[in-house]
């Protein structure tokens, strides 16, 4: 839960308990800040206009503390009081106190009851105080509480993701099988999470393995990967450890990825592999086979040279912006002066450009164009002269608060082969700015 989200819950909890109290309230900061009456009534009806970055948030925090308080010191056998205002700390990021209010009213709350056990521990995870935020967790008895199930699982679940951005990947692979072993039983969304956050984990000790020479270990966690988390990269990387000692099972899991994702195929590692299958079946005696994996060879090289271009095969090279505003049309104007070389082992017989402009990471306009037709030939080896591309964006589909453009350059033969060849930002003109 965001920090706005657990302050829009506060204030929902206590806005119909003091909601005379809040309006004068509210009236004084609107006068310190210079905000409009017609905005009290708002807020406190929807709270949700309030946001993260509002100094509003800031009095309204310490305004629900101060009541807190206040019914504390009236009911001090009232944990719940301690829960609220460890919760308001915490959005205040006073740990420090936050603490010291769960701690309190763990104290004070039933053995059964978990919720400050539960609010502590997530708290200690903020804090990297990881081992005690596992102890709370583990001190509450389970039992058929789907809540507390899933409490449970995601608590362990959010464990396993700090120590593994700490890189201690096994720590974090033992809280990830902890979480599945709960949400499994009630959240099909948090166990497909922490089933993906798994299978990441072993991938990662995989790699690890890999740098240290340990194929076997490698392998072995990526297959445990594989069964969580079906994805070529993990497939591709398996093909790579049985390249020699498996070339068939290789094959096997490169066809995959080929059908997936054939944009991640080392063209010449494939074609290599299929020519030592080939190899293979002749010195077995397997004629059959060996015209097989040759012809499927000569295939794959016509379908790489009609379909595929990978990111070496071309040098791209922006030599220019030109960037205006046309105010009669009201459209950004954009021209690019791009120079391309062909480095790879083909004649290119077809190629499209297709660039994207963003806002951040919306998409604001994809702009395409055929750069080469089957009938003008991109020859190995050369280089093209200048290429202009120009396009035009309409300012009514800009953001006057956004001051730059990114842009995606891609290139391709066929369409789902793309490969991105660059990234670059376009500053606006300042017509574009008001």
């Amino acid at each position: 839960m965001s920090t706005n989200e657990e302050l829009n819950k506060e204030v929902k909890e206590y806005t119909n308990t003091f909601v005379i109290t809040f309006v004068v309230v509210a009236a004084i900061v609107a006068v310190i800040m210079g905000i409009t009456w017609l905005m009290i009534p708002s807020a406190i009806k929807n709270p949700k206009i309030i946001t993260s970055t509002d100094k509003l948030d800031y009095y309204l925090i310490d305004f629900l503390i101060e009541k807190n308080q206040y019914l504390l010191a009236k009911y001090p056998k009232n944990y719940g009081y301690n829960i609220r205002l460890g919760t308001l700390y915490a959005i205040r990021k006073d740990y420090t106190n936050a603490e010291k209010e769960f701690l309190t009213a763990v104290e004070k709350s039933p053995y059964m009851d978990y919720k400050a056990r539960y609010k502590l521990s997530a708290l200690y995870i903020k804090m990297n105080k990881l081992e005690e935020a596992q102890k709370l967790m583990d001190e509450i008895t389970d039992k058929p509480d789907k809540k507390l199930i899933r409490n449970k699982g995601n608590i362990y679940k959010n464990i396993g993701d700090k120590y593994f951005q700490q890189e201690y990947y096994p720590v974090a692979a033992s809280k990830y099988e902890k979480a599945i072993f709960y949400l499994k039983r009630c959240d099909k969304k948090g166990l497909k999470d922490a089933q993906i956050a798994l299978s990441n984990c072993y991938e990662s000790m995989a790699d690890v393995f890999v740098e240290k020479g340990q194929i076997e270990e490698s392998t072995f966690y990526l297959e445990k990967a594989d069964k969580l988390n079906d994805k070529p990269e993990i497939n591709y990387k398996l093909a790579l450890l049985y390249i020699e000692t498996d070339p068939n099972k290789s094959y096997e899991l490169l066809e995959y990825v080929r059908k997936k994702s054939p944009e991640m195929l080392d063209y010449y590692m494939y074609y290599d592999l299929l020519m030592k299958i080939s190899e293979s079946s002749e010195e077995l005696g397997d004629t059959a086979g060996k015209d097989l994996y040759a012809l499927k060879a000569r295939r794959f090289q016509n379908y790489v040279s009609e379909n595929i271009i990978y990111k070496n095969d071309i040098l791209l090279h922006l030599s220019e912006i030109d960037v205006s505003f046309d105010k009669k049309t009201n459209n950004l104007m954009v021209e690019l002066k791009i120079q391309l070389r062909n480095n790879s082992p083909f004649n290119i017989k077809n190629l499209t450009a297709e660039l994207k402009f963003k806002e951040k990471d919306a998409i604001v306009k994809t702009f395409d164009k055929e750069i080469f037709a089957y009938e003008n030939i991109f020859p190995m080896g050369q280089q093209t002269a200048i290429i202009k591309l120009n396009t035009e964006l309409n300012k009514k589909n800009l953001n006057p608060k956004e001051d730059t453009l990114n842009v995606d350059f891609y290139l391709y033969k066929k369409e789902n082969h793309k490969f991105l060849a660059k990234q670059f930002q376009i500053k606006k003109p300042v017509e574009l700015l008001k």
